[in-house]
């Protein structure tokens, strides 16, 4: 072993997921996020909260209760006004 610590294992928040997504679509898409996002069946931040539901393996196993979809599939935004802004687009100087 290194000598160095392990950083402790946290697991990420619904709420911190759904605004890196938010994030993230924004940076790739712009002012079309909504609609790209839209268009794959994602109409809220729930859906997120069903697809990472999804993802996790059911162990009867398992030392910590896995979460139900209700406590996922929580609306932290509203797609209508977070995926959009104040895009501006500016014309280039005319010469």
């Amino acid at each position: 072993m290194s000598g160095e610590e392990q950083p402790a294992e946290r697991h990420v928040t619904g709420q911190e997921l759904c605004e890196a997504i938010r994030r993230y679509r924004l940076q790739q898409y712009g002012y079309m996020a909504k609609t790209v996002l839209n268009s794959w069946g994602l109409h809220g931040t729930g859906d997120f909260g069903e697809i990472v539901f999804n993802l996790i393996p059911r162990r009867p196993d398992a030392k910590v209760r896995p979460p139900t979809p209700a406590s996922i599939s929580k609306t932290f935004y509203d797609f209508d006004t977070a995926l959009k802004q104040d895009f501006k687009i500016t014309p280039p100087d005319s010469e």
